[in-house]
Order: C-alpha cells, then sequence, then structure tokens
C-alpha cells in the first residue's frame, strides 16, 4: 500500500497527482490527502535506506520545486509496478538509485534539485553514478 507524504507541511494547490505529465497545463485540484497512519509514515521516512530498501512501501512525496509528486519505493519492481500504473519512471526513486546519488560527497541541496527536476522531466532513471575524478574541476 502505498502512502502520501507531503514535504513540508500544509496543502499545495495545483500539483499533478500520480500520472499526470509534468508539464500539464490542465488545472489540477488540490490533493485531498488520505488518512494516515502517522506512526508507520514516521517508521518509514526514519528507516536507513538500506532498510527502506528492504522492509519499506511505496512512498509519494510532494515537493515545493515541482509541480509534480515523486515516489521513493523500495526496489525496481515496485518502480515497474507504478510504471504499469502510469507513473513517469522519471518520477520514481528507488532506494537503490537513492544509496547511489546520495553517496555522491559534498552534494548540494541545490544539485539535488537540479537531478530531480531532470530526471522528472526527461523521464529517466539513474543508470550510473561515478565518483568525481581526481583533480576535476
Amino acid at each position: 500500500m502505498p502512502y502520501r507524504v507531503q514535504l513540508p507541511r500544509g496543502t499545495r494547490e495545483g500539483h499533478t497527482p500520480a500520472g499526470g505529465s509534468l508539464y500539464s497545463k490542465q488545472p489540477v485540484p488540490a490533493v485531498l490527502r488520505p488518512a494516515l497512519d502517522d506512526r508507520l509514515v514516521a517508521q518509514l521516512l526514519g528507516l536507513p535506506l538500506d532498510r527502506f530498501e528492504q522492509e519499506g512501501c511505496p512512498l509519494e512525496v510532494l515537493v515545493p520545486w515541482l509541480p509534480v509528486t515523486l515516489w521513493f519505493v523500495p526496489a525496481e519492481a515496485d518502480a515497474k509496478t507504478l510504471a504499469r500504473e502510469g507513473v513517469s519512471r522519471g518520477r520514481i526513486w528507488t532506494a537503490g538509485e537513492l544509496i547511489d546519488f546520495l553517496a555522491i560527497p559534498g552534494l548540494t541541496p541545490d544539485q539535488v534539485k537540479t537531478v530531480a527536476l531532470a530526471k522528472a522531466a526527461l523521464n529517466g532513471e539513474v543508470a550510473e553514478v561515478r565518483p568525481r575524478m581526481e583533480g576535476a574541476s
């Protein structure tokens, strides 16, 4: 069962729900957040990514800088399930992708945002993360 998490707190108007296009011109009504088990959500958000990969369940996340939701899922099988439901693969982050991506040393919040925006806009998935080469500027 997926859970919807809204970050930061508060309702967002006009975001595109699951399956919607990143560049949809259609007005979308505010999300009606279903009743959540706050303890379960807090438990899931508190899991290290390696444990989320083993024990977690899909989380739909609202962020203030993206007009669509993102999905954090434990495994590729969960990503494929959401894709079959019409969710763009670019909006889905597996635990493995997050582990690889967030392992990049010195990553700034703006860099995380830029990569997430590009992944969502281009319907991409993380194929490889390489450490920065010595001497590269």
